[in-house]
């Protein structure tokens, strides 16, 4: 009973998202939605679905593909110098997993973070997964928030200023965690989180999808 709810999330997921896309592709659902903005100015999150060639990688079957589209697209919007995606290690599908590791990163670290792995349990990535709630932290490098010890800085050589933590979620279920570093101007703001949650949402899905075609070697196509 376990694997046939498991599976009949990853395929709900795949449903709302191929679901999404529909509406956002077709022409009268985008007609309908400039309408309904046009009298008020555009948020910056619903301003990308203007321009299909933002958001394809939502389309990819690619995991890799998605998870640098996500972390590209949302470093860009909230005006971040770069960030990562942590995925559950699975090497035990009877247990629940306890580290995570760095399956996707951009910026001057990403080489040395594919050797790191993060406990569940701890630091702001822990955070995150056991609230299920996105959060962001400004001001790091002057005073170190309660979960934030700074080790991974330490071990990288990079320096955390700003952090903007979303738990990646497909029905409840936690995937990882989309981290964006370091703002560019200023700290994160609750606008951020905002316009960050919603594509993070969207990404959730596009990348339980991919897992899935990438495990099972499923064909699915998408009009």
């Amino acid at each position: 009973e376990p694997l046939v709810k498991k599976h009949n999330l990853k395929i709900a997921a795949i449903a709302d998202l191929i679901a999404y896309i529909s509406s956002t592709t077709s022409s009268s659902p985008v007609k309908s939605l400039n309408k309904r903005v046009a009298r008020r100015r555009t948020p910056p999150e619903l301003s990308l679905f203007k321009d299909s060639t933002k958001i394809r990688w939502l389309q990819s079957l690619s995991l890799e593909t998605v998870m640098q589209g996500l972390i590209e697209i949302t470093t860009g919007l909230v005006g971040a110098e770069y960030g990562s995606i942590v995925l559950f290690v699975e090497d035990d599908p009877q247990h629940k997993p306890q580290y995570l590791y760095f399956a996707q990163a951009t910026g001057p670290y990403q080489d040395k973070l594919k050797s790191v792995l993060l406990d569940r349990d701890r630091g702001l990535t822990g955070l995150a997964i056991r609230n299920k709630r996105p959060f962001y932290v400004n001001g790091l490098d002057r005073n170190l928030h309660s979960s934030f010890n700074g080790v991974l800085d330490k071990t990288i050589g990079q320096q955390t200023r700003s952090l903007l933590c979303m738990p990646l979620q497909v029905n409840r279920e936690i995937i990882g965690v989309l981290e964006i570093v370091n703002k560019k101007t200023g700290g994160f703001s609750q606008q951020d989180l905002k316009a960050a949650s919603l594509i993070a949402r969207l990404g959730s899905a596009a990348i339980h999808r991919a897992k899935l075609y990438q495990e099972h070697n499923l064909f699915i196509f998408i009009l």
